[in-house]
């Protein structure tokens, strides 16, 4: 609004408009009050996107939704400045500086501000992932808490909800007051030639008349004293004026010596002065004030309201109710499902997605979809491609991937015949041929390797008998082949992170092999080597399964009844997690945001939580370690070496948190601390459990508390489950047994469900497909012949999605209203 200021003083400098008639204190507050109303509607318009579209999309979006506004409000101002300038000349010069300030305040709106604004969004999205832990830690406090009385005055103030006056009271109209009270108190400087106080009546009178200012007669000397004092004369004046009185009095000189007399009387003969006295009444006294004072008063009054309105809706606009209330919030649900377009007629058998929200599937009908999501819209696009079609059919497939940027889709079929697929052209791109030799593959997946020449996609693939092949997918061409072991592999996988790319496998000895790249080289490294604790012929028995943790350069490795944490740098062990009994290669590590250690500089979280299903029960499990509810107690995930205590509070320290939940089905892990899944509604309730143990020993005794839900919650069961209780969650109405659900529950303990919509037209479903990670909150699951998206809260699909966040309030943001629910 500066900048606007002084580029009215340059525009009205050039075109010679004489300003010396509106006093300096005013110009800054001119646009101040016209531009801050467009200023308001629009962070306004941008705090009420969706969160999970991209900031540029959300500004984007807001400038057009409010675009019109602005403009509309800059013409309206423009006009009722063109009318008030009929008034009188004095008018019309102070209007001309507003209307070219205000031209280029709204100029200055979509070219400066915007980009502010942008800036400011994403500082506030930051901000949000560090309030979201202090969120959670008082969370239960602020629902319990009830609106104060005085929230509701201005929410009926500020959002039209009572009378007519209250409905008035918006930023729009509190603009448009401002402006008007500012111009009419001009008044009081303009016309002081000794007049009575201007009415408002009056002053709308003159708005609509054209006053011209008359021109100076020939046979009559100019008039010179238009002040009542000659002190408040030459204050009115400026050089153009002291000019033209030099010129009138001598011409040609630059400076005269008046004498002035100061006051002049003339006084007649034997005239009287004293005035006549009057008995003043008591009523003419207060009229006498009245009409002295009401004008300025009715200004100011005015001017204080539509201040304070315009400030205190801004600054109250994340705790202030939208106009939509929800009649029954406890039924708001924070799971969102979405079925994508149907592209398939038999059952879905292999399911792949990436971090932008492009899913890939392949039924058994020998067709592959791709789903493409759009950012801007938030739809999905599908593209089918028929494997019979094709000469040779491209089938069987065994191992599908998507590029994490979105950009390319690879099909393996079973004689080792791999296609690209383009999507950002949506189009079959090239083939490559590999020799797996009937080698079924352990890891199939692209990845980026930066080299001279810049950095390239590449497709890893790695056979079960440690053979890797490195594909350049631009090139079409295999880059590079090598084994990682002379034994067969039982899994491997693949770790991407800012550190590097490395390949993980287990042997069937038990025994961990690692390539790392270097350079568009690979390294090998045997991990037992490194640190014996690892090695098959420790006391723990071999290593059966493992599990990536990418967002903390770490892996973790099952043995028969504990779970080793290892560092992927160092290749050494970090913690070994109390006696556990896992099914398979179910575990699922769950990571508060990484951090920074106080003391040693290493990795440092909050909380570590291990997901699995048990294998003596078939219940899904969520064990979560912390040191404290306190979300800056850290633990430091240094690496220990053998027979060394650690030097800083981590895993050894920490406090375990249990929790269950019975019959879970299939399900999968999302990358904001949060198990989903899919289940047979049963007609008996299940009864997620928790309990609580230090995790320096290695049992736990639990006490059970069973706790009634209220009546009202009939499809979702919601609640925070304490550290020593057990909670059962129950719903009014027996459902059918036939019937599906969706759930998900937190590192913390939060439960949810929701059930699952069907169609009539869809395949009746005997169990669920593959279920896999779709983005930080979500996740892909196959159910009959068809894809649904299950959203824990709000999903934003991007690139870098490798950080885990703190899932402190599922569903929330900073712009929504916050609702009082009920927790258990």
């Amino acid at each position: 609004m500066s900048i606007s200021i002084i580029a009215s003083f340059s525009i009205c400098g050039f075109l010679q408009i004489d300003l010396a008639r509106v006093p300096d204190y005013y110009y800054p507050f001119i646009v101040w009050v016209i531009g801050l109303e467009n200023m308001f509607r629009l962070i306004n318009s941008v705090l009420i996107q969706p969160p999970e579209q991209q900031t540029i999309h959300r500004v984007a979006t807001a400038l057009a939704e409010v675009s019109t506004k602005l403009l509309a409000a800059t013409t309206q101002m423009l006009a009722m400045l063109w009318i008030v300038s009929k008034k009188s000349s004095e008018l019309s010069t102070f209007c001309t500086f507003a209307a070219i300030a205000l031209v280029f305040d709204f100029f200055f709106h979509l070219t400066f501000f915007l980009p502010v604004v942008s800036v400011d969004v994403r500082r506030l999205e930051l901000s949000d992932s560090l309030d979201r832990l202090d969120l959670a830690r008082n969370r239960r406090n602020f629902v319990a808490k009830a609106i104060p009385e005085r929230q509701f005055f201005l929410t009926t103030l500020l959002l039209g909800r009572g009378s007519l006056t209250s409905r008035i009271a918006t930023s729009r109209i509190a603009g448009i007051v401002i402006s008007i009270c500012f111009i009419l108190s001009l008044n009081v400087h303009f016309f002081e030639d000794g007049h009575p106080i201007w009415s408002f009546l009056h002053s709308l009178q003159w708005m609509l008349h054209s006053h011209p200012m008359s021109g100076l007669s020939a046979n009559f000397a100019p008039i010179i004293n238009q002040a009542r004092t000659p002190i408040r004369w030459i204050m009115l004046q400026d050089y153009k004026d002291a000019k033209q009185i030099l010129d009138f009095v001598k011409p040609n000189v630059h400076h005269i010596v008046a004498r002035v007399y100061d006051p002049l009387f003339v006084v007649l003969h034997g005239s009287n002065r004293a005035t006549p006295s009057e008995n003043t009444s008591l009523l003419d006294v207060w009229w006498d004030i009245v009409r002295k004072h009401i004008y300025p008063f009715l200004l100011a009054l005015f001017f204080s309201v539509a201040v304070v309105t315009l400030l205190m809706q801004y600054m109250l606009w994340n705790e202030l109710p939208d106009e939509e209330t929800d009649p029954d919030p406890t039924h708001r649900s924070s799971l969102t499902l979405d079925t994508l377009p149907q592209a398939h007629r038999l059952d879905l058998i292999k399911l792949t997605a990436c971090a932008r929200g492009h899913i890939i599937s392949v039924g058994l009908d020998r067709f592959v979809s791709f789903s493409l999501f759009d950012p801007h819209t938030h739809k999905y696009s599908l593209n089918v491609l028929s494997t019979v079609a094709m000469a040779p059919p491209l089938w069987p497939i065994v191992s599908i991937a998507v590029d994490e940027n979105g950009d390319w889709a690879a099909l393996c079929t079973q004689d080792g015949n791999i296609a690209f697929w383009n999507l950002p052209e949506r189009r079959l791109s090239h083939f490559v041929r590999v020799k797996l030799e009937d080698q079924p593959t352990c890891a199939f997946d692209f990845i980026s390797i930066d080299k001279e020449e810049g950095e390239r996609p590449s497709l890893i693939v790695v056979t079960i008998d440690a053979t890797v092949i490195e594909i350049d997918v631009v090139g079409s061409k295999i880059v590079q082949t090598f084994r990682m072991s002379q034994e067969k592999l039982v899994l491997a996988t693949i770790s991407r992170s800012k550190a590097g790319v490395n390949i993980i496998a287990l042997t069937r000895s038990g025994r961990i092999r690692i390539a790392a790249s270097i350079s568009g080289d690979w390294a090998l490294a045997a991990v037992e080597r490194l640190d014996n604790r690892l090695a098959p012929g420790s006391k723990e028995g071999k290593i059966r399964s493992l599990t990536l943790i990418p967002s903390l350069g770490a892996f973790a490795t099952v043995r028969l009844r504990v779970v080793d944490l290892v560092d992927v740098k160092t290749k050494t062990l970090i913690h070994t997690f109390p006696p556990v009994l896992i099914k398979g290669n179910s575990l699922r590590i769950l990571s508060s945001p990484r951090r920074e250690c106080k003391h040693c500089h290493s990795t440092a979280v909050h909380s570590v939580s291990l997901a699995y299903i048990d294998f003596e029960t078939q219940a899904c499990v969520i064990r979560t370690y912390t040191i404290s509810n306190d979300h800056n107690k850290l633990m430091c995930l240094a690496p220990t070496l053998a027979g060394k205590a650690p030097t800083c509070p981590g895993l050894a320290s920490s406090k375990e948190h249990t929790y269950i939940i019975n019959e879970p089905g299939s399900w999968e892990a999302t990358k904001s601390q949060a198990v989903i899944g899919v289940r047979v509604r049963s007609s008996v309730p299940q009864a997620p459990t928790s309990s609580s143990s230090s995790s320096s020993s290695f049992g736990f005794e639990s006490t059970s508390l069973q706790v009634q839900p209220p009546q009202d919650l009939t499809h979702r069961y919601r609640s925070v489950l304490s550290t020593s209780a057990v909670d059962t969650f129950r719903s009014e109405n027996d459902v059918d047994s036939d019937e599906w659900e969706v759930w998900t529950m937190s590192s913390s303990g939060e439960f949810h469900t929701e059930a699952l919509p069907t169609s009539p037209y869809e395949l009746l479903v005997a169990d669920t497909g593959p279920v896999v990670p779709l983005g930080n909150r979500s996740v892909a699951l196959g159910f009959g012949n068809q894809v649904k998206v299950v959203m824990v809260g709000n999903e934003r699909f991007e690139k870098d999605s490798n950080d885990f966040q703190d899932l402190a309030h599922l569903g929330g943001s900073r712009r929504r209203k916050m609702t009082n629910k009920r927790v258990i």
